[in-house]
């Protein structure tokens, strides 16, 4: 509206009327308005309004009547003054030029373009003089402001949780709103939303000409620990009120606001002000630092209204994508497919199961923009499905091949794979192989539930263990990526505690659990739960969670993904119980009446509900002979490599072979056997003669006395007329 407090335009209006002998019953002329307005530029004060006049005196001109219009709307404060006129003058297409003409005026462009630059400098001085003496001006970056000049946009998808904001702040009581999701969801976008909504003039009329203004929490935590904290929340506060008095409300925008509480501003200081209506905050925080920090103080959380961001879907974050393709291109120089954006959702999601859509899948295409822009050179640079299959890979530390093929295509020759490391178990490989064939295609298992999940059941040294590496290598392309649990650790109830972590308030809580910290660092992993039957009962129920629903909480409330894992259970519970048989069986039948002896065994060991979780209970043969010659073999090839390097080539004989095999037959130790007896019979001989600085041919072999004993002797080697001879 057009108040009589604006002197200056109304002293114009009422000598126009004068000037043109109108005394209020003819319409009054722009261009002589336009004439009082420009000799009002020379006059140092505005006359007051005169007694008995106001502005209704005049009849306005349909033309002049839009030109008020527009002025009032171009006003911050909703009052024109004749600056805003004057420039709604010259912007007026339904104004001539020939007004112009007739007031002096004979270019229109260069007096508008004049009156913009003084406008832009005045506003520009202003803000620097505030800058210089306002807690806002240096700590803030105004939101608005950024908005109108284009370096903000408009979140997609994001409008219902921006509406929700701007109808909190429109209220008269508890207008502040709290943002509330996970890190990466956008919680500071859809305030960036707000400001941009404020800046276009489309926000409610409480909010008309507001500003939203961004000071990190930082900066309350560095004037507290200057000990200028309670001035400048003070002087803060100040401004804030300063602004809502005049008209201009100022919405202050605080991510992380918890820190705040942790540092006693909010209690001491701000919650004062949160308290009167002209003061509005728009915070932002976690689920979890909610619950911990702002639900325990009841007066400070009824000051805020929560408003829930929630992580997109892959589908919602796809068009996201979409939307800020142009912006990461324009940045870099560089085009992205659309495969390639499809790919960074779809494949972030996948394999970075910790973060949150749409943040990771952003972080993947820049990471993969980066190094387009590294490899193509000057040359057309395009970012392709590949790129992000790389990036990806970096993000979730694991092989590139890992990534590029997918679960099925790593199945496709895993039980070779497998055969190769374990020996005398083709039951148990096979079985593996096809519980992880079914569950890569996609026909696995109901739900959340893990990728596998598996309970190795058998005698000690048979190779359980080893199968699980050689699992972990072969379907994750590496070894480390095995997180080792040895349940003998774990045998008394308060072990829990070790595994998820201790509660908030008790000692060790910050440091997370032992289980949990290792899924967080590696989703893809295989998790090797050892000799299961030694666990606490408690230990043994809070795996049942994770079998059955792919998920864990911690004792902080923090939920922890296993749906990208494989989990392997060891047992030795019953194996050493043997059931005899009556009368004559085939190998075969042998095998199954074992079998058969060891469930009945087990079920006496564990509970029903938990052997029942399992995708698969897979039983290890105890080894005959000819496997356990075989094992020797490969751990005698495996060494050689390594001896290679040291000069020595080493020959193993057949004799060799068959004797180790045989005793390690004699021991119920299996495989560990092997280990054992190579250790003492092959490589402590083999390292005295390398101290004494032999190298070249050594052979292992047995002795003509004893053929149960191994002899370690080097070949001596041939003169060369010798060896030339022979």
């Amino acid at each position: 509206m057009i108040t009589s407090c604006d002197t200056v335009l109304a002293d114009i209006l009422l000598k126009a009327g004068r000037r043109g002998g109108l005394a209020g019953e003819t319409k009054i002329d722009a261009a002589m308005i336009l004439r009082e307005a420009g000799k009002y530029a020379g006059l140092p004060l505005p006359a007051p309004l005169p007694d008995g006049e106001s502005l209704s005196c005049p009849r306005l001109s349909e033309e002049v009547k839009e030109c008020l219009a527009a002025a009032v709307g171009d006003s911050v404060s909703g009052v024109a003054g004749v600056r805003e006129f004057l420039l709604a003058l010259c912007r007026s297409e339904r104004i001539g030029d020939g007004f112009f003409a007739a007031a002096g005026v004979d270019d229109r462009s260069a007096l508008l373009d004049r009156m913009l630059a003084e406008q832009k400098e005045k506003e520009q001085k202003e803000a620097r003089h505030r800058a210089a003496d306002s807690v806002i001006g240096r700590n803030g970056r105004d939101l608005t402001a950024l908005a109108k000049a284009g370096e903000l946009h408009m979140p997609l998808m994001r409008g219902k949780e921006i509406a929700e904001t701007i109808g909190v702040l429109c209220r008269m009581e508890k207008g502040n709103p709290i943002l509330l999701g996970e890190a990466g969801t956008g919680k500071t976008a859809v305030a960036e939303g707000v400001a941009c909504l404020v800046a276009s003039g489309k926000a409610p009329q409480t909010l008309f000409g507001a500003r939203v203004v961004e000071i990190s929490a930082s900066a309350f935590t560095d004037s507290f620990r200057k000990g200028t904290g309670e001035e400048f929340v003070r002087r803060l506060a100040k401004e804030i009120l300063a602004d809502d008095e005049s008209g201009k409300r100022t919405v202050l925008f605080v991510d992380e606001l918890h820190i705040l509480l942790e540092t006693g501003v909010m209690n001491e200081f701000l919650k004062p002000f949160l308290a009167r209506g002209g003061f509005r905050m728009i915070g932002a925080t976690t689920f979890k630092e909610y619950r911990r920090y702002v639900e325990r103080d009841e007066a400070f959380s009824r000051r805020f209204t929560p408003v829930h961001v929630e992580e997109f879907t892959p589908e919602q974050a796809v068009e996201v994508i979409k939307g800020r393709l142009y912006r990461l291109e324009g940045h870099h120089k560089v085009r992205i497919t659309p495969e390639a954006a499809e790919a960074s959702v779809r494949l972030s999601h996948r394999y970075i199961p910790h973060r949150r859509l749409p943040d990771k899948a952003l972080a993947i295409l820049d990471t993969a923009c980066v190094a387009a822009c590294v490899n193509g050179g000057s040359a057309a640079r395009t970012v392709t499905e590949a790129h992000i299959k790389a990036a990806v890979a970096s993000a979730a530390n694991l092989p590139v091949e890992a990534v590029s093929n997918s679960f099925l295509e790593t199945c496709r020759d895993l039980p070779k794979r497998l055969s190769k490391r374990v020996k005398g178990q083709k039951d148990a490989v096979s079985a593996v192989s096809r519980l992880l064939k079914r569950s890569a295609s996609g026909l696995g298992g109901e739900g959340n539930r893990p990728l596998g999940s598996f309970l190795f059941a058998g005698s000690t040294g048979t190779g359980k263990t080893e199968l699980a590496k050689a699992v972990a290598e072969s379907f994750f392309g590496r070894e480390d990526t095995m997180i080792r649990l040895d349940m003998s650790e774990y045998c008394e109830p308060s072990a829990v505690n070790r595994l998820i972590g201790s509660s908030p308030g008790y000692v060790g809580s910050e440091q997370g659990g032992v289980l949990t910290e290792a899924i967080r660092r590696k989703p893809f992993s295989l998790i090797l739960v050892d000799e299961i039957e030694k666990a606490a009962p408690q230990v043994v129920k809070l795996f049942l969670q994770i079998l059955d629903e792919g998920r864990l909480s911690d004792a902080s409330g923090n939920s922890f993904d296993f749906r990208n894992a494989l989990i392997v259970f060891t047992t030795n519970a019953g194996a050493h119980v043997k059931r005899s048989s009556i009368g004559f069986l085939s190998e075969g039948e042998q095998k199954e009446h074992e079998r058969e002896t060891l469930r009945e065994n087990m079920g006496h060991v564990f509970p029903r509900e938990f052997l029942g979780r399992f995708d698969e209970v897979i039983h290890f043969d105890d080894l005959d002979e000819r496997t356990l010659r075989r094992i020797v073999a490969l751990q005698l090839v495996a060494k050689r490599k390594t001896l290679a390097g040291r000069g020595i080539t080493l020959r193993v004989k057949r004799s060799a072979l068959d004797a180790l095999a045989r005793q390690a037959a004699g021991n119920p130790s299996g495989g560990r056997e092997v280990r054992r007896l190579l250790n003492a019979q092959v490589y402590d001989p083999l390292a005295d003669l390398m101290a004494e600085g032999v190298t070249g041919e050594v052979t292992v072999g047995v002795s003509p006395e004893d053929p149960a004993r191994i002899e370690v002797q080097p070949i001596p080697s041939q003169p060369v007329e010798e060896r030339g001879a022979a």
